[in-house]
């Protein structure tokens, strides 16, 4: 993992009790970076080492505190600010930049919005150049919410969760495509055909929650998206949002034919079906396509930070 030397962990992870703190503070033999401890913390708490956790970061004579609970509670949670503590790309953000040359910057005007716009970019000899006009895309019904696995850099902004209408605001690979067709003989990325078993989980309780997959006689969710069914869905992209199946943080995220200007999706990136035709047939699995989505001022207060496309 990358270090940004100039933070250093002050203490180690505390677990709380409910209602009663106690804290095992330790000093790690190496002063791993902020980004490192918050992927640690995330680790912890995914893999039931604790369902509280609080994390105490210095910077200087600053000492910032914030809390993650499993399951998720958007509204318990309080974060620390990336762009405040001067932090680079979050340590998923800045691998899967890392590793990207080609990605899609979407951007709303505000967190609210549902209307916005899409421009492709591709990197050549380390450099973004933008590929072909920018065009028409609306998001959520809601708007965007800030990626629930990652700490937001407003606290003020709203965070994803399941059914909130919202979609995700970050940085999130591109995995497959699918669609109506049997197959599409052109793609350059995996392109998976929509049948009519074809679901994508919605469940929190469910194995498979977050998951594309075929119903079977031994399914064990009662929530899903029938995908053969929605017509948008003749032809998407799959977003790789919550790639760790965290419960409530959102689910069944895509890029997909929208129903029209101004009318939101249920958390989904939608445009016209020829802007996501000509998306299908650019996106190339050996260039780890990505999706950069913020609410404009975001994206403008992040981009050299972060060196966003």
């Amino acid at each position: 993992m990358r270090s940004f030397p100039a933070l250093l962990l002050l203490l180690a992870v505390s677990t709380i009790t409910r209602g009663q703190s106690s804290s095992a503070n330790q000093q790690p033999s190496a002063k791993p970076s902020v980004t490192e401890a918050l992927a640690t913390a995330h680790e912890q708490l995914e893999h039931g080492k604790t369902q509280e956790a609080l994390y105490e970061i210095k910077e200087g004579q600053h000492l910032r505190k914030f809390t993650a609970f499993l399951p998720f509670k958007p509204e318990k949670t309080s974060m620390v600010t990336a762009v405040e503590a001067n932090l680079g790309a979050p340590v998923p953000y800045l691998d899967r930049l890392t590793q990207a040359t080609q990605a899609i910057v979407v951007t709303t005007p505000d967190w609210d919005s549902v209307d916005g716009t899409l421009l492709r970019f591709e990197k050549h000899d380390g450099q973004w150049l933008s590929v072909g006009d920018k065009f028409p895309v609306v998001v959520g019904k809601s708007g965007l919410g800030w990626d629930a696995l990652v700490p937001p850099t407003d606290t003020n902004s709203p965070v994803k969760k399941e059914g909130d209408g919202r979609s995700p605001a970050g940085i999130f690979a591109i995995t497959e495509l699918g669609g109506f067709n049997s197959s599409r003989p052109n793609a350059r990325i995996l392109y998976f055909p929509i049948t009519e078993n074809t679901e994508c989980v919605d469940d929190v309780k469910s194995r498979s929650y977050n998951k594309v997959t075929n119903r079977i006689a031994t399914s064990d969710w009662d929530s899903s998206e029938k995908m053969r069914t929605i017509d948008v869905y003749r032809l998407m992209a799959i977003v790789d949002y919550n790639d760790r199946k965290l419960p409530g943080a959102g689910s069944c995220i895509f890029l997909h034919i929208w129903s029209g200007p101004g009318r939101g999706t249920a958390g989904c990136t939608a445009m016209q079906e020829k802007d996501l035709q000509d998306i299908a047939d650019w996106l190339d699995a050996k260039q780890h396509p990505v999706v950069v989505q913020f609410p404009a001022p975001v994206y403008q207060r992040l981009r050299k930070l972060w060196q966003l496309p």
